[in-house]
């Protein structure tokens, strides 16, 4: 059962970006997270009630399609999802548990637009997280 969708918008700089959605439209910020070696964030959190963005600068160039938008799909368990894009013929990649204790996987709608399909999970984090 989906929970809830958040759109992830590709930004060229996370703090700049966050305080724009922060000042302008009203939102507040929850959280970032900025990786070790970096000295700016690389994601952030926004909400007002039910409203939720998110924010994502890549560490690195990903290869293949690039997607400017993502949409972050929060479900009860990914695996039925996993299993209706393979039966779609839909290349899916993960899953993989990340640190922040989410099981996800990926893949991208007909449009090009990158889907990360995501649910709470105890399982410890894969060693191989596809980054």
């Amino acid at each position: 059962m989906i929970q809830a969708i958040a759109p992830m918008l590709v930004v060229a700089d996370v703090a700049r970006s966050a305080a724009f959605y922060e000042q302008v439209i009203g939102l507040k910020l929850e959280g970032s997270f900025t990786p070790e070696g970096r000295t700016t964030a690389s994601w952030a959190n926004l909400r007002r009630g039910a409203v939720e963005l998110m924010l994502s600068c890549p560490t690195e160039t990903p290869a293949g399609p690039v997607s400017r938008a993502q949409l972050y799909i929060r479900v009860d368990d990914v695996l039925p999802v996993l299993a209706r894009a393979k039966a779609a013929g839909i290349a899916t990649r993960g899953p993989y548990v990340r640190f922040y204790q989410c099981k996800e996987i990926e893949m991208y709608d007909p449009d090009g637009f990158q889907l990360i399909v995501s649910a709470d999970t105890d399982e410890p984090p894969s060693e191989d997280q596809g980054e």
